[in-house]
C-alpha cells in the first residue's frame, strides 16, 4: 500500500512561446490541465529520493516540470496535489494525433550535487485529437508506464481534472503578421512604377491589412 503524504503541492505551472504555425494544415491551440493525485505503486530504485511531474508535446523540445516531490522511504505514495500547466502548441490537421505526453522524472544527482539533467522513469501519453472530438467528462486517471524496463510495467497512476484544448485568439498569438491582424487577411502587393526621366521601372511593394481581394488605391 502507497504511503499517504498529507501535504497538497500547489503550482500554477504555464509558459508562453512563439508557436511554429507557417504550415497551413497547423493551428495554435492552448492545452490547460490539473493533476490533483499523484500514485506511485512500483517501489522505485533506491537513489531515487524524489520525483518531478513533467508535461511536454511528442516532438516539442519545450517542457514544463513541477517541483520535486519528496518520497518516503518505500518509495510508494500516495498524495493529492494541485498541479496546474498551461502551455500552447501547434497542432497539426493532418497528423492523426498530437500527443499530450506527462512524465514521471528523477533529476539526476552527483555527490548530492543536484545536474541539471533528468531520468524519465514513467510517461504516459494523451492523444489531443480525441480530445478535441469527445472533450474530457468528469476526471480520468492515467497510467505511466515504464520507460526503463524491457516490459511496460505499471509504475504510477495521476488523476487529472481538468484538461482541455482550447483555440488561441488571433490577437493573443505570437505568430501574427501585425496587430490583430490575421496572416490570412494579409496581402503584400508588388506594381511596377515608372521612375521619371529614366524609362525603367522600380517596384512598389504595398502591404495592406484588409481583404485579400481588395486592393489600395492609387
Amino acid at each position: 500500500m502507497p504511503a499517504a503524504l498529507n501535504t497538497q503541492v500547489p503550482m500554477n505551472i504555464f509558459a508562453t512561446w512563439e508557436v511554429d504555425c507557417s504550415s497551413p494544415t497547423c493551428v495554435p491551440r492552448q492545452c490547460s490541465l490539473t493533476l490533483n493525485k499523484l500514485l506511485i505503486y512500483m517501489e522505485l530504485e533506491k537513489e531515487v529520493r524524489g520525483v518531478v511531474i513533467s508535461v511536454k508535446i511528442q516532438g516539442s523540445n519545450t517542457i514544463l516540470r513541477s517541483d520535486e516531490i519528496l518520497l518516503p522511504p518505500s518509495g510508494q505514495v500516495k498524495t493529492d496535489l494541485v498541479l496546474t500547466f498551461s502551455l500552447q502548441y501547434p497542432h497539426s490537421l493532418k497528423r492523426k494525433d498530437n500527443t499530450l505526453q506527462i512524465l514521471l522524472q528523477q533529476k539526476q544527482r552527483l555527490i548530492n550535487e543536484t545536474l541539471g539533467g533528468y531520468k524519465t522513469l514513467a510517461m504516459g501519453n494523451i492523444n489531443m485529437a480525441e480530445l478535441m472530438l469527445r472533450p474530457l467528462q468528469g476526471g480520468q486517471m492515467l497510467s505511466l508506464n515504464s520507460t526503463i524496463t524491457e516490459t511496460s510495467a505499471h509504475v504510477a497512476e495521476v488523476s487529472i481534472s481538468p484538461l482541455s484544448s482550447q483555440p488561441m485568439e488571433v490577437e493573443d498569438s505570437t505568430w501574427q503578421a501585425g496587430p490583430k491582424a490575421s496572416p490570412a487577411l494579409v496581402t503584400l502587393i508588388i506594381r511596377l512604377a515608372m521612375i521619371p526621366g529614366s524609362g525603367r521601372t522600380k517596384r512598389r511593394r504595398i502591404l495592406t491589412l484588409g481583404s485579400p481581394k481588395s486592393s489600395p488605391k492609387e
